[in-house]
């Protein structure tokens, strides 16, 4: 191609060039749309199975998380990156502690509650929270549930979305 057909065909091909990366722009923000849809589905679907289990666990009188016993992981299971056998393909199956707090947090209603009050809840309900795994675990819980978008978190405060 010489310079003169360069010439003449280069704001053609500079604004089909710049529609083409509009379009682009457009489709990721579908899509952004679509995953941010996807997630707050799956939190909804996460909060209703967490009812349920509360629900059951009230039935049976068996803390929540606590109602069949763990499976044995069978001979030539595929096993996760900590080493422990999946089991049925299930995976990130929500604790008992998890549970708790979204109940204590609930309970709070829209002024929110503090991690400290989240643990003297808890130790009112008679869980030992006194050594620093079992806070640990209650940071971890906040954590996880702040991450899933399942509780906000400003100013040291959590409270439902």
């Amino acid at each position: 191609m010489d310079f003169k057909t360069f010439r003449d065909n280069a704001p053609e091909a500079k604004k089909g060039l710049l529609q083409r990366r509009k379009d682009i722009g457009n489709d990721i923000s579908t899509l952004e749309q679509q995953v941010e849809a996807a997630k707050t589905e799956q939190a909804r679907i996460d909060a209703e199975l967490a009812a349920m289990e509360a629900f059951e666990s009230a039935l049976s009188g068996v803390p929540a998380g606590q109602a069949r016993a763990k499976p044995r992981a069978k001979a030539g299971a595929k096993r996760g990156a900590r080493g422990k056998a999946r089991q049925g393909g299930r995976i990130g199956r929500k604790s008992s502690r998890r549970v708790q707090i979204v109940e204590i947090i609930q309970a709070a209603g829209a002024d929110g509650i503090g991690r400290s009050a989240i643990i003297a809840a808890l130790e009112a309900g008679g869980d030992a929270i006194n050594d620093k795994s079992a806070k640990q675990s209650v940071s971890n819980a906040l954590a996880a549930l702040k991450n899933s978008g399942e509780v906000s978190h400003a100013n040291r405060i959590y409270r439902m979305p």
